[in-house]
């Protein structure tokens, strides 16, 4: 409905499926996760799930709904279809449909959750709130906008190689003691210092040690340490890109390996890979389909 992949299902379903590949690459614990797809859920409870998005849809109006068209990557002055305009409405009801007690999202995903949120108030209570958990956007290589699927040499992809990553970062904007905006330092922030303090579900306060070019290593346990440390000129621009490199490879090597080796995983990736025309292809290597809930 929101024209994902030209809104092809059996496409949908192929990068719903390559996403959990990717998953339990990244070292999740499939034994702990159900997966839901929306489509066989909204069939299986049609009556529940349809009569709540069209309550939905009473509930608010269609200033509310273009409001929340940046889950599609539009802005409220586009023109909207109106599946576009019944999409937002499902959306909101998923989380209230699937009874999620927490909903993990970008925040640029917040706006529909909220208007799920409000929902409940306004159903007198029927429903319990889910609690939002927003993850920072992070800016696109260029510093302009958000990462996209759209600009494929702007984002960084899971199944990337080594030589790509190095000049993609060396390529990305990435001002000498600016934080904000810097897609360099909020990859370091949001990927990489709190990944490399947590295994297993455990914080273990591993350091991240940056190779500086005046030969000094620098050890940061904390994401104010190194926004500090940045700010004020003890990391470099370079010294960043340097070891924002390692630390990112690092992070995607399980995921190569495992695309390599895991016969299903690998005939995924190229099904994915096939998929023709420009949209398709980037939504599909980077945009994680909505029919899909984890």
């Amino acid at each position: 409905m929101n024209h994902k992949l030209g809104g092809d299902k059996s496409k949908i379903k192929i990068v719903g499926q390559y996403f959990i590949e990717v998953f339990k690459a990244s070292g999740l614990d499939l034994s702990r996760v159900q997966f839901l797809w929306a489509s066989e859920e909204q069939k299986k409870y049609a009556d529940k799930y349809w009569s709540q998005v069209i309550d939905i849809s009473t509930k608010f109006n269609l200033a509310d709904v273009k409001d929340c068209s940046v889950i599609m990557g539009r802005e409220p002055t586009d023109e909207l279809s109106a599946s576009m305009a019944m999409y937002t409405c499902m959306q909101a009801a998923d989380a209230l449909f699937l009874g999620a007690d927490v909903c993990q999202m970008g925040t640029d995903q917040t706006k529909v959750i909220n208007m799920a949120r409000a929902y409940c108030d306004k159903s007198g209570g029927q429903y319990r709130k889910p609690i939002v958990l927003a993850n920072p956007i992070i800016s696109d290589l260029y510093g302009k906008s958000k990462m996209s699927k759209s600009k494929a040499d702007a984002a960084i992809f899971v199944d990337d190689t080594p030589a790509v990553v190095k000049q993609k970062v060396m390529n990305a904007y990435c001002p000498e003691k600016q934080v904000v905006g810097n897609p360099c330092a909020e990859m370091m922030q949001y990927l990489v210092i709190p990944n490399v303090q947590t295994r297993n579900g455990n914080i273990i306060n591993l350091p991240v040690v940056f190779d500086t070019q005046n030969g000094k290593r620098i050890e940061i346990r904390a994401v104010q340490d190194f926004t500090k440390a940045y700010s004020e000129g003890f990391i470099t621009a370079s010294d960043l890109r340097r070891n924002l490199i390692r630390e990112i490879n690092r992070l995607l090597e399980p995921i190569r390996t495992h695309f390599a080796t895991d016969e299903t995983a690998r005939e995924l990736l190229l099904q994915v890979q096939s998929f023709s025309g420009s949209q398709n292809k980037t939504e599909a290597q980077n945009g994680a389909p909505n029919g899909l809930y984890h």
